[in-house]
């Protein structure tokens, strides 16, 4: 599909991407004189909520720039990792009526990068574009309520206008699967041809570590020109970039107060996490650094040694968690019989020196860790590559096959109320099915009635049974019908945004639709 911005709404940073043309890399849609920022990092997705009834949100106006000079006037108002409060009924901001909605936050955080991207289409001679490509953290699957939280963020996006016109979402992908095909795709396609990937088959393992969340993935490449398999996706939806900044800030907190010393207000605890968080950065590359706060009651500058080895120690469980996750996705895959070759880095906190020494140490010796790739910019231009390969709008030619072919996240079942399986979940559609799967069974049940298509996952989703009790399942959605007498099979189907449809056939082939979007 030409002409399709791939939008990264991260959780600390937003990045937009393009694909222009076969076999060229992607380009970011962030313009190179974006005020106030470095586009090369991203676009700060940190908002500002305006009191007294949260309006405007502020992101990143192209005239204006962030939000970050209003959240450091008034730090109250402040809303950061907003992907990661989406499953708040709302925010807690004081002084705020009504509450604010985090799918409106992060509806302008996406908004804004569309903005941005428009202002650098404008800049290249080209047309603006209002449809888009959004990706998501892998770690939202874990959720039972996943499908809502996806589909919600895609509503968000697509009440925001942009110059007067809707936004439009053509497609969704998680995250370090848009990793995975950036990173293939660049090896096969974009070095010099005598480095190019040469393997019949090779096989990567994602640590995607940004700011809000942590994430995995493992996909193939084969030969050139074949679609990237992305088989399984998974994360920590509670473990960040922003937890080491946490734990960093604490570590400071504690030898201001040994020093008889604290932040008078949030506006001055807003800047010593700014102060916190250069520093770390600093402890990417040096041994050691120091930190220097202003102490406003003296009108001096309170200096703080901090070192790489005291980061890495009170933050080790948290990178071990991350290393765990990691670990069990590997088992699981070596298990399925899949060779892992490598192991790739991306997202902003990758850089820490500790990831990659952890991962050669506590992974498989043999595989290669490899540098961060891209850190800020692969999840975007791997989902543009992805938006490029989808068919054209309103075309009339078949479907083509999407660069990379998606598999579903865990098996899909129904409850099945009759006979000697009353009570059971038969479970139709196994894990790691391509996208979009679909199964049927016949007789599945009778009309002159409503019927209730309830559709389950297991909860632990390596599940090899065929069926299974209820309370051994997660109960994902119901189907609702209401059917004239007669026998009825079922057809359900996960599309490729794990969105599902079901469709109960009659004796006389009449077909019955529903499903989680509107058909």
């Amino acid at each position: 599909m030409r002409d399709v911005i791939a939008a990264d709404v991260g959780n600390g940073f937003g990045c937009a991407a393009l694909v222009e043309e076969e076999g060229r890399d992607a380009v970011s849609m962030l313009p190179a004189d974006a005020r106030g920022f470095n586009p090369n990092e991203g676009m700060p997705t940190e908002a500002y909520v305006t009191p007294p009834k949260g309006e405007p949100i502020l992101v990143c106006d192209p005239d204006k720039g962030p939000a970050g000079r209003r959240i450091r006037r008034d730090p109250a108002h402040a809303v950061r990792a907003i992907k990661t409060r989406l499953r708040q009924e709302a925010l807690d901001l004081p002084g705020i009526e009504p509450a604010a909605s985090p799918y409106a936050v992060y509806g302008a955080a996406a908004r804004d990068l569309m903005r941005l991207a428009n202002r650098q289409r404008a800049a290249d001679g080209r047309e603006p574009v209002y449809r888009l490509v959004l990706t998501y953290p892998a770690a939202f699957v874990q959720y039972e309520d996943a499908l809502a939280l996806l589909n919600r963020m895609q509503a968000a996006v697509e009440a925001q206008e942009v110059d007067g016109r809707r936004l439009q979402v053509v497609g969704r992908l998680p995250e370090p699967g848009a990793v995975a095909i950036d990173y293939l795709y660049y090896r096969q396609h974009c070095l010099p041809e005598g480095e190019r990937l040469a393997a019949e088959s090779y096989t990567v393992l994602v640590y995607d570590l940004g700011y809000g969340t942590f994430d995995t993935a493992v996909a193939t490449a084969r030969s050139r020109g074949e679609p990237y398999e992305v088989y399984a996706a998974d994360g920590l939806p509670d473990v960040g970039g922003k937890d080491f900044d946490e734990r960093l800030l604490q570590e400071v907190l504690e030898r201001l107060a040994a020093e008889d010393y604290a932040p008078q207000d949030e506006q001055e605890r807003e800047e010593l996490l700014r102060e916190v968080v250069e520093a770390k950065h600093e402890l990417s590359r040096e041994e050691e650094t120091v930190l220097r706060h202003l102490d406003r009651r003296s009108a001096r500058y309170r200096e703080i040694p901090l070192t790489r080895a005291r980061f890495e120690e009170i933050t080790r469980d948290l990178l071990l968690q991350t290393v765990e996750c990691a670990q069990r996705l590997l088992r699981e895959q070596m298990q399925r019989g899949r060779q892992i070759d490598a192991v790739v880095l991306s997202g902003g906190a990758s850089q820490m020196p500790m990831v990659r020494r952890a991962l050669q140490t506590l992974l498989e010796p043999r595989l290669a860790v490899e540098p961060p790739f891209r850190p800020s910019r692969a999840v975007a231009f791997g989902a543009a590559r992805y938006a490029f390969s989808l068919p054209e709008e309103e075309s009339a030619a078949p479907e083509p096959e999407p660069v990379a072919r998606l598999y579903t996240p865990h098996p899909y079942g129904v409850l099945l109320e009759e006979e000697a399986l009353e009570g059971r979940v038969r479970l139709l559609i196994p894990r790691e099915a391509p996208l979009p799967a679909t199964a049927e069974l016949p007789d599945f049940c009778r009309g002159g009635r409503r019927v209730d298509v309830r559709v389950f996952r297991p909860r632990k989703t390596d599940s090899a049974a065929q069926s299974l009790p209820p309370a051994q399942c997660e109960n994902l959605v119901f189907l609702h019908f209401d059917l004239p007498p007669g026998r009825y099979s079922l057809r359900l189907t996960v599309e490729r945004d794990l969105n599902l449809s079901a469709q109960l056939v009659g004796p006389g082939g009449d077909v019955y639709s529903a499903g989680t979007v509107r058909l």
